[in-house]
């Protein structure tokens, strides 16, 4: 089976930061976050293709702004920082048994004053 992860590590990747947050809960009425891991990843961050844009279900092309290649595990609402700019992982494509890679769909996060 074709391996792509050396491909995305050697040739295109790029230091990433990965924040997964784990479950919250009410306490007092009043939401907590739970905690977050922050992991640094290799992966290959580019802009959506017109072809790849127009085949998303409508609700994702909305927020849709990038897509990320990966040898990283990735779920949806996981969040992606490439320097200054903050992603939220919309969708996945789990690729990880056929070819040891993960691609998602990323929508950009606004700045929060």
């Amino acid at each position: 089976m074709l391996n792509v992860r050396r491909s995305i590590n050697l040739r295109t990747g790029t230091m990433l930061v990965h924040i997964r947050r784990f479950g919250g809960g009410y306490v007092d009425g009043y939401f907590v976050d739970g905690p977050e891991v922050r992991e640094e990843i290799i992966g290959s961050l580019q802009p959506l293709s017109g072809d790849e844009f127009r085949n998303l279900p409508e609700g994702l092309r909305n927020e849709a702004k990038a897509k990320i290649f990966t040898e990283a595990g990735l779920q949806s609402d996981d969040e992606i920082v490439d320097g200054v700019r903050r992603y939220k992982v919309l969708s996945v494509d789990d690729w990880q048994a056929l070819g040891g890679y993960t691609k998602a769909i990323l929508g950009e996060l606004r700045a929060s004053a």
